[in-house]
């Protein structure tokens, strides 16, 4: 999801994103150098991709975070902990 919204809405020049195993969990942090957005609101614009993606995490006990602002950017970060992927939480 936050792949497909950098293709269609940021004109980044640049992603990166880092996928880091904690001790208790994974975090996911994807990057954008695109034009960036201001968040209040954005779902009440009928853009529910970001709210699908929190709805997402917060559903496996994880967290998510997004800040971005005109001009600079985009960052999104998932937390999972490993108890909500049973087959991680094994391992």
């Amino acid at each position: 999801e936050a792949l497909g919204n950098i293709e269609k809405h940021s004109r980044a020049r640049l992603v990166c994103s880092e996928l880091v195993w904690e001790e208790h969990g994974f975090r996911m942090t994807i990057k954008d150098d695109g034009v960036g957005f201001r968040l209040e609101g954005i779902e009440a614009n009928g853009h529910y991709g970001l709210k699908f993606m929190r709805e997402r995490s917060e559903s496996m006990t994880g967290r998510f975070d997004i800040h971005s602002s005109p001009g600079q950017g985009t960052t999104i970060t998932v937390y999972v902990p490993y108890e909500a992927v049973p087959e991680l939480a094994q391992a």
